[in-house]
């Protein structure tokens, strides 16, 4: 079953298992899409932990996003009626 904050028409189907990063792989025809080099692979996971850390700053100090305008949000990406992302608040 779907995550209900899970966007229409992402993750859904059967569970396969990957032998690679998901973010490499073309999930209709499992094609990867382009190889990864390891200064490649470096460079992201340094981004991907300077975002990781920096999430947890904002949660730290009270900030989120409520995570039903986030799957709405999501849910209008790329349509006539798009709108901005939903605002950060503090608890």
């Amino acid at each position: 079953m779907a995550c209900p904050l899970t966007p229409k028409g992402v993750a859904s189907g059967p569970r396969k298992a990957y032998s690679m990063s998901m973010d490499r792989m073309n999930l209709e025809t499992d094609a990867i899409l382009s190889p990864e080099t390891e200064a490649g692979q470096r460079a992201r996971v340094a981004w991907e932990a300077i975002g990781i850390a920096k999430a947890r700053s904002q949660l730290g100090a009270g900030l989120y996003v409520d995570a039903t305008e986030i799957a709405a949000w999501i849910d209008i990406i790329g349509t006539d009626h798009e709108l901005p992302p939903p605002p950060t608040r503090r608890r």
